[in-house]
């Protein structure tokens, strides 16, 4: 990635900042440029300092009050950069992750289900979901630190090219081994990074059976936590096979870098031990130098690998921009028409890995206003049909449209649905029936009144009434214990009983039912 696309990519980023936090950026300008010179005051003052004492005949009580100045402008400024570290900015970043996880929540919930299909684009949104956040500050945060480093290096410059030329050729030097070792472990890091992709995958689905209670009875009935254990050992030594070169190029990159910084840090102080000897030096410069050296390298380093960090960075933030910008999925329209009430499929065929045809050529009028049955074997399709039907699926060939004699804008408007994959969430049983509402807000915001009898009119229908009203906390028992401890954990039939009342809360015209009643006993079916 060049540096134009780079920019490119971090102004899209600075832009979700200022809308995340609008005074992070100002705030830390701010408190990054009265650290950088109340920091060149302090060294200034240091050395002022430690000559006074070296070489001056002044009192005790002139050094004592000196020392005590010198401790008040380091405390104001240690004070301030605290309070913007540690408590503005991790407040804002609150802000931000919360931003950022709405964001991304939102965004991957508008892409096509066919995305899923390919690993690739899966490893981008599961890199976009866990990710904090942080990459809507990282460039910001190092801009602020690279318009710090400017201005130290400059200092520096002029004390230490004053003292002798060699000084900042020893950091330039320096600065430009910690480059080249830098941009080499950077590059293998990377490789690590998207190594490791698939590997976290997996390791998530293996953690989860241990510690999921769903997954308790098999693990008690079957052996087979064993076998996980080994599919997990399996994946831990593949992971360190794969990743074995890079991390062994770090070993080798670290020991050089390290043998050279301890041979330039001796040499400064022959060099600085020379000057003093002769008079070329104070002890208040050859203090400040040889303290001071590793910042200055520090900070022509940071100027150096400003522009090949946010190259590095901004392969990072483009995978989550790819996952927040790309094209939205857009459910079919729903044509308004008077005398019909249909789903029109034509020439429509469908296929999930681009060669093989699950559905192939169907023209059919199916119509909206009546109950139709769709039964096949095992495969044959049906439930691949329903999907085409509620728009989750795009047909790879053909198209299928939607008439009915109300004003609707898509076809999740259209149609309550329980599919045969069915999944209910971690929430009381009220939130999971209120996601089937027909309504433009969510959650208890849309509960108004009548909300009450609404969820018992569909649990009625899907006979979990009786249930739910003895317990408790009647539909406000939560499900699991994932977020409550008091979460309860339904039967398969009272699942199935709760998706078929999601899907008939709300009023919507059409009900599909996909094998509604696999999981329920003769007398409920």
């Amino acid at each position: 990635m060049d540096l134009r696309h780079s920019m490119a990519v971090h102004t899209k980023m600075i832009g979700l900042l200022r809308k995340a936090s609008p005074g992070y950026i100002w705030v830390n300008l701010f408190n990054t440029l009265f650290n950088t010179f109340s920091y060149l005051v302090q060294l200034l003052f240091y050395k002022y300092v430690v000559d006074l004492i070296a070489y001056s005949e002044g009192s005790l009580e002139e050094a004592a009050l000196c020392f005590l100045v010198y401790y008040v402008l380091c405390f104001v400024s240690y004070t301030l950069n605290l309070w913007v570290k540690n408590h503005y900015n991790e407040l804002q970043k609150v802000k931000i992750r919360l931003f950022y996880k709405k964001l991304i929540c939102t965004e991957s919930s508008k892409k096509g289900i066919q995305k899923y299909s390919s690993g690739e684009e899966v490893n981008l949104l599961e890199n976009a979901v866990y990710n904090d956040g942080s990459c809507l500050h990282a460039f910001a945060d190092r801009m602020l630190d690279f318009m710090g480093s400017v201005i130290l290096l400059v200092f520096f410059a002029d004390i230490f090219g004053s003292l002798h030329p060699v000084f900042i050729a020893a950091i330039i030097l320096s600065a430009a081994k910690n480059l080249i070792c830098r941009n080499k472990t950077n590059k293998s890091n990377f490789q690590i990074y998207q190594n490791n992709l698939s590997f976290e995958k997996n390791n998530r689905a293996i953690y989860n059976i241990f510690y999921m209670k769903q997954f308790v009875r098999e693990l008690r009935i079957y052996p087979l936590g064993e076998l996980f254990i080994e599919k997990y050992n399996q994946l831990k030594y593949a992971q360190w096979h794969k990743n074995k070169r890079d991390n062994h190029r770090q070993l080798w990159i670290s020991l050089a870098s390290e043998g050279i910084d301890l041979l330039v840090y001796a040499g400064n102080i022959l060099a600085l031990a020379y000057f003093l000897l002769h008079g070329m030096v104070t002890v208040g410069g050859f203090s400040l130098v040889l303290a001071n050296f590793s910042n200055a390298v520090n900070h022509l380093q940071g100027i150096i690998l400003f522009f090949p960090a946010i190259r590095d960075d901004a392969r990072y933030a483009r995978d989550i921009l790819s996952v927040v910008e790309e094209e939205s999925y857009v459910y079919p329209k729903v044509e308004y028409d008077e005398e019909r009430k249909c789903a029109v499929f034509q020439d429509v065929s469908f296929s999930y890995n681009g060669s093989e045809e699950v559905l192939k050529d169907i023209d059919i009028e199916l119509p909206l206003d009546r109950k139709v049955a769709i039964v096949g074997e095992n495969g044959a399709g049906k439930s691949t049909f329903i999907k085409l039907l509620l728009g989750i699926y795009s047909p790879t060939r053909g198209k299928v449209e939607y008439l009915y004699d109300r004003e609707m804008d898509r076809s999740t408007e259209l149609f309550g649905t329980i599919l045969q994959e069915y999944q209910l969430f971690a929430l009381s049983l009220k939130e999971n029936l209120l996601a089937g509402r027909r309504q433009e807000t969510d959650g208890d915001a849309a509960c108004g009144k009548g909300c009450g009898d609404e969820i018992e009119e569909a649990l009625r229908f899907s006979g979990l009434w009786e249930k739910v009203d003895g317990l408790p906390e009647k539909a406000d028992t939560v499900l699991t214990g994932e977020f409550s401890e008091n979460g309860i954990y339904l039967s398969g039939g009272e699942r199935q009983k709760l998706a078929i009342a999601r899907a008939y809360m709300g009023g919507h015209p059409v009900l599909i039912l996909d094998e509604p009643s696999s999981n329920l006993d003769p007398v409920a079916e």
